[in-house]
């Protein structure tokens, strides 16, 4: 699995969480300070088309950093 972390502003938070769901990511954590961080879970194989969708949703202006890598992790489904 990827667990990979997102900043994004208030607006777009919403539109984020429906995109995680929509590609089989799992919302592990998330905090609001200035902008709102997300942490969000991804099977391996799932987690370059999430990649291309929030950069084509966001028009590039979100980027999902990669905090954990564990290639044999099992993410439930």
């Amino acid at each position: 699995t990827h667990v990979v972390r997102i900043v994004t502003p208030y607006s777009g938070f919403e539109r984020l969480r429906r995109l995680i769901a929509a590609h089989g990511g799992e919302i592990v954590d998330e905090d609001f300070q200035a902008e709102g961080t997300v942490r969000a879970r991804f099977a391996v194989d799932r987690f370059a088309a999430f990649e291309t969708a929030l950069q084509e949703t966001f028009s590039g202006t979100l980027t999902a950093e990669i905090v954990v890598r564990d290639e044999i992790a099992i993410v439930p489904v």
